[in-house]
């Protein structure tokens, strides 16, 4: 809601036309990247980012900092030797609403004995166990091989709280034949929607002509609504007019909730222009 104040000592000319401009002429500075749009279709974009584990939190891996980030070709775990490890380790939080598919991919290694040990991935949210992504899978290269598994963002509740389970089985044997497995680093797919905020003419104010000193009046008001999450309006620009002076008229100009109880930015008092920047 716009609220105009009187001068009381000038003559205040054209409200009934500032009225009806104010409502279509606002310009929104978004604190971010989104689509924005002047209409009601309000449909969030669907981004996808990739994301790493960023603390050990519990478990038997030697080294387990050596998972954590992206891939360095530095490992966690040990091999040729029957070890049976297992680790829980945190994920970075992802930056929007989790949509769709997500998918997680463990890059693993066995040592240069002959035998093959097995990984079993599992999704954990805050310590507790959500659903198994693969399992049992063998590692067979010794140079590195991605595990993975997938999981329906609606699986979560907390996105912040995403935590990934690695359990190896070594493999038994002679000399020669045991082994187990290492991890450089464990990888979240992330599919995520960036909230879409849209602008709409609100409940306009009745057009009047007033005089000098008469108070407050509301000038227009407007909606800004996002599909998801919340935004943060940082700027906001007013035209009064194209041409003319109607900012001569005026003393104050507010942007306000509809009650008036609310303002927001900083009232710009005797307005030297028609652009007015909040």
């Amino acid at each position: 809601m716009t609220k105009i104040k009187n001068q009381p000592n000038k003559k205040f000319q054209n409200l009934a036309f500032m009225s009806r401009v104010l409502v279509l002429v606002f310009v929104i500075v978004l604190a971010g990247v989104f689509n924005f749009t002047e209409d009601n279709s309000n449909v969030a974009q669907a981004v996808t980012e990739s994301k790493w584990a960023d603390a050990h939190i519990t478990g038997t891996f030697t080294t387990p900092a050596n998972a954590v980030g992206g891939n360095n070709n530095t490992w966690a775990g040990v091999v040729n030797q029957n070890s049976s490890p297992v680790s829980r380790w945190s994920m970075e939080n992802p930056s929007g609403a989790l949509t769709g598919t997500q998918t997680i991919s463990v890059l693993m290694r066995k040592g240069s004995n002959s035998g093959n040990p097995t990984a079993t991935v599992d999704l954990f949210e805050n310590g507790t166990l959500v659903q198994n992504l693969a399992s049992a899978v063998s590692i067979t290269s010794t140079t590195g091989q991605v595990v993975s598994g997938n999981f329906n963002a609606s699986a979560i509740t907390n996105a912040n709280n995403v935590e990934i389970r690695v359990t190896v089985t070594g493999a038994a044997g002679g000399g020669g034949v045991r082994n187990s497995a290492q991890i450089d680093e464990i990888e979240w797919t992330v599919d995520y929607v960036i909230p879409q905020t849209t602008i709409a003419t609100g409940t306009d104010a009745t057009t009047a002509t007033v005089a000098p000193g008469s108070g407050i009046r509301d000038g227009g008001s407007f909606t800004l609504q996002t599909n998801t999450g919340s935004d943060s309006i940082t700027a906001l620009t007013v035209s009064l007019a194209s041409s003319g002076t109607p900012y001569d008229g005026v003393s104050e100009v507010r942007i306000t909730n509809d009650a008036g109880s609310t303002t927001y930015f900083s009232a710009i008092s005797n307005p030297g222009s028609n652009t007015l920047n909040f």
